[in-house]
């Protein structure tokens, strides 16, 4: 399963059932990778550094708020492991990084 700049907009309320929902999705020994970011500017944050909500402003003038969690490399790794999932997660160039893994009970049939 792949998904792509998703992660991010999850809520941290909702961080343990998406990841459920991951896991229902996915054959046995499936695995996941994903791409995202974390990177969120100052103009974007509306209620401070320590809020998931941001605004993004379009170039034709109109304003929309969103969820946009700060997710880091190392601490995504091990909220993941928490949830019973093996997923490295690597910094790529940028503000970017990329989950590749599964279900740590099917690490064991896994080949790769």
């Amino acid at each position: 399963m792949f998904f792509g700049f998703w992660l991010s907009h999850v809520p941290a309320d909702r961080f343990p059932s998406f990841w459920s929902a991951v896991a229902s999705g996915l054959v046995p020994g499936g695995r996941v990778m994903f791409v995202d970011d974390g990177h969120r500017t100052s103009e974007d944050l509306l209620e401070g550094p320590g809020s998931s909500t941001i605004e993004r402003r379009l170039r034709d003038g109109r304003r929309f708020r969103a969820v946009k969690v700060a997710l880091e490399p190392l601490s995504l790794e091990r909220s993941l492991c928490e949830l019973g999932w093996a997923i490295e997660v690597r910094s790529l160039p940028g503000p970017f990084f990329l989950g590749v893994g599964g279900r740590a009970d099917s690490r064991a049939e896994d080949p790769l």
